[in-house]
């Protein structure tokens, strides 16, 4: 297994960063790789099946997640389901208060072929690090405010 870990302080609280990520409507906002993400039922909910399009080194990819663990406001889990192979990933997000606001991180469980499970963790690390402008950004929005 290979495993990448980021985290950033969020200038919030933990029910506000949750919200906003769990959001599907701003995923595609945060997360430069994702273009489209729709939750089946609209909604983020333990048990539910996610459909996602992106691009992955400009080539398209649609992926499917289930997610395993909706415990607002600390922690979301989900784990991928396709494509089925050669890679595949756990994410798991938690958000802890901190006293500059909110400790959000981000960890990636890869598994498969070392190699290719390497290149995976090196794009999901790339897609992190441009997550989080992005998630600033969106916090700093008045419209984003819960």
């Amino acid at each position: 297994m290979v495993v990448f870990e980021g985290s950033a302080v969020l200038p919030t609280t933990p029910e506000r960063a949750f919200a906003i990520v769990g959001d599907p409507a701003n995923e595609a906002r945060i997360f430069p790789m994702i273009t489209r993400y729709e939750p089946e039922g609209g909604v983020m909910r333990e048990g539910g099946t996610n459909h996602m399009r992106g691009r992955v080194l400009g080539l398209p990819l649609r992926m499917q997640s289930v997610t395993r663990v909706w415990d607002p406001p600390r922690r979301i889990v989900r784990e991928g389901t396709k494509p089925a192979g050669p890679v595949r990933m756990t994410l798991t997000q938690t958000f802890q208060p901190h006293p500059e606001g909110t400790l959000a991180t981000y960890r990636a469980d890869i598994t498969g072929p070392r190699p290719a499970a390497a290149v995976f963790r090196w794009f999901i690390a790339r897609n992190f690090r441009g997550s989080v402008p992005r998630l600033l950004a969106l916090l700093r929005e008045p419209s984003s405010h819960v």
